[in-house]
């Protein structure tokens, strides 16, 4: 835009003739290639080429813009994926990688302040871990190379928020791309299903909104949009949030994903206890008049049997017990280091002889791909965002604070929660989203004191 403004100013101060036909020229030549381009090259390529370009644009100058973008456009770039062919060289996995060469970029050649950074370092240092434990990993590197390059992302991600983000504004924007990323697709998935699935639940004929980890995903959505609703004080405020909230409740419960239905019972319990005791009183109600009204619920519990969580066609959870049982076994072959990131699947599947199932459970796929240097890293990591987050909640004065680190605070112990059964850590549409709330509930603090030091500096003159 600069470059753009000084020809046009250029045109007005300099009216000879050699300029206009210098200016003339130039857009004949650009009319000229750009018609070329539409002629020769499909249009969605040409698109994403331009795209590609205004991004890298952003990533050199507004790095954070960048990043607020790609959040908002992670849900829409998924349906390209198949452009990948199998490989992460898809659209999503090149703005991944743009975004990691943004910030290291941004890092290398600014003066950095790295106290804006807090919990910064176990993050660096569990990547850095993930990475190490890949160079003795001789089959299934690339894959174990992308897993690793996502969490990087995330991790560029993070920083670049938690420097970058230096108003009110931008910590609005952030969340307004994140919830607002999963609304089409949520309203597509609704109209999917509409007619094919109901209140009871037949693993053979209900048609479902994704799958588990939809759910999962939807869940983390849901529970920002509920405490965004029940601290709202304008009835235009109420009306788009309990909008919002009311389409993410009822894209959960369509992709009948127990995980997210437990992750956000617990968001709820959460959100009860740290300020909205009236949720207690009423929560056992509610999941009373849930049973009762919708059988889906139960039906889809009913397939666990305790006795038979030994027989892996009995359930998924029996499915899922078979491969921690096996990653345990998996785990002590390489304590230390582990077998390496994002391998734990295939490694796993060899020892069983099966299909490369994901594990699904953070904590043993961190255990077995890291080790316990991983392990141990990946938990002093969490375990510092949930102490940082608990005292933003506490400490700050701000009623517009306190609401966002209470979101996020049960946001992330819901994460936490469908770990147990679920893959955060690998899935972009998690890992992303959570990196970039907690950047923005930490960067608080820091903006409101600039904020107040500008006031006082525009008193003082």
């Amino acid at each position: 835009m600069p470059g753009v403004r000084k020809i046009m100013r250029l045109d007005k101060k300099d009216e000879t003739l050699r300029t206009h036909v210098l200016l003339s020229g130039l857009s004949l030549v650009l009319g000229l290639i750009l018609g070329c381009l539409v002629v020769n090259v499909p249009l969605l390529f040409l698109l994403f080429g331009i795209g590609g370009l205004i991004f890298a644009y952003l990533l050199l100058f507004n790095i954070e813009i960048a990043i607020i973008l790609a959040l908002l456009a992670l849900n829409p770039l998924a349906y390209y994926d198949y452009l990948g062919g199998g490989t992460a060289v898809h659209p999503k996995g090149l703005m991944g990688l743009a975004i990691v060469g943004g910030a290291i970029y941004f890092f290398l050649f600014n003066k950095i302040d790295y106290s804006r950074l807090p919990v910064f370092k176990p993050f660096l240092g569990f990547l850095i871990v993930c990475l190490v434990s890949l160079v003795f990993v001789e089959d299934h590197f690339m894959a174990g190379l992308t897993v690793t390059l996502r969490l990087a992302t995330a991790l560029a991600i993070y920083a670049v928020l938690l420097y970058k983000l230096d108003s009110i504004r931008k910590v609005r924007w952030v969340i307004a791309a994140i919830v607002a990323a999963p609304i089409w697709p949520t309203i597509s998935g609704l109209l999917g299903v509409a007619g094919k699935a109901g209140e009871t639940f037949s693993n053979a004929e209900t048609a479902r909104l994704g799958h588990s980890g939809s759910g999962v995903y939807l869940a983390i959505i849901l529970t920002l949009c509920l405490v965004h609703f029940l601290n709202a004080k304008e009835n235009s405020k109420r009306l788009l949030w309990g909008s919002l909230t009311g389409l993410f409740g009822t894209g959960l419960f369509f992709t009948y994903g127990r995980a997210g239905w437990i992750g956000f019972l617990v968001a709820m319990i959460v959100i009860g206890l740290m300020k909205h005791r009236r949720m207690l009183t009423f929560l056992p109600v509610l999941l009373i008049l849930a049973l009762m009204m919708l059988p889906a619920i139960s039906q889809r519990f009913s397939d666990i049997d305790i006795g038979k969580l030994d027989d892996r066609s009995s359930s998924t959870l029996a499915m899922r017990i078979e491969l921690w049982q096996a990653s345990t076994q998996v785990f002590k072959t390489r304590p230390l280091l582990g077998v390496g990131y994002g391998v734990d699947r295939y490694r796993v599947s060899e020892y069983l002889g099966q299909y490369e199932w994901m594990i699904h459970n953070d904590y043993m796929a961190v255990l077995v791909s890291t080790g316990l240097v991983g392990f141990i890293i990946f938990m002093f990591w969490h375990g510092q965002w949930l102490a940082v987050l608990l005292k933003v909640y506490r400490v700050t004065e701000y009623e517009y604070d306190k609401m966002i680190a209470l979101a996020v605070f049960a946001v992330f112990i819901t994460s936490l929660v469908v770990r147990i059964t679920d893959n955060v850590l690998y899935d972009t549409h998690k890992m992303y989203p959570l990196a970039a709330l907690v950047a923005a509930t930490l960067a608080l603090s820091r903006i409101r004191t600039e904020e107040e030091a500008r006031k006082s500096d525009l008193d003082l003159s």
